[in-house]
């Protein structure tokens, strides 16, 4: 991979060559397709960045939980994500924002970093309720010339990665556990 430009997030050089060439989506594809026939483990939060995790897993020991294991493929993601059925939004990242308690507000609410207080956090909650993690793999990848992409799942069932901004700043980043390569997807701003 060529050296980091000045001001670009580190090991995100690629994507930008890929998307000022008019190969991003192709490159997503490319660099996703491992996760075709992985199991979909894994959604959750860290503040208001939604993580997912795909396949088996496998050891990923932390300062606080050194017996932790996750599943092997991670998807950080910094931008709009949902998760649909061929029916009705399930998972919304801006539900983050909204009371769990009080869903039909529609201001920010004060403890919205709280873990269990948001929509977001009910809805996961209520997901995993009805299907197990790992019961579904992931069929399909589809990428966009923007950094978006979309994984189908069975039953109809697809996350949804919509990067909405321009300028700098991190939309998502895929990532394998004890790998030490992250592929990071960024707006070109030099393009802007």
């Amino acid at each position: 991979m060529p050296g980091t430009l000045p001001g670009v997030i580190p090991d995100s050089v690629e994507t930008i060559d890929a998307w000022r060439a008019g190969r991003l989506a192709e490159l997503v594809n490319r660099v996703l397709e491992p996760l075709i026939g992985e199991p979909f483990m894994s959604l959750g939060r860290a503040a208001d960045m939604m993580w997912m995790g795909f396949g088996g897993e496998v050891f990923a020991p932390t300062r606080r939980n050194p017996e932790r294991r996750a599943a092997r493929h991670c998807i950080h993601v910094s931008c709009p994500l949902r998760l649909d059925s061929t029916v009705a939004v399930l998972i919304a990242s801006s539900d983050i924002y909204r009371s769990n308690q009080d869903r039909g507000a529609s201001e920010r609410f004060a403890d919205w970093d709280k873990p269990g207080a948001s929509l977001f956090d009910a809805s996961v909650a209520a997901f995993w309720s009805k299907h197990k993690p790992g019961s579904a793999v992931v069929e399909r990848v589809d990428a966009d010339a923007f950094g978006g992409l979309q994984l189908g799942l069975p039953d109809g069932h697809t996350i949804r990665v919509f990067p909405n901004r321009s300028g700098a700043g991190e939309h998502w980043r895929y990532f394998e556990l004890g790998g030490s390569d992250h592929f990071v997807v960024v707006p070109d701003i030099e393009s802007n």
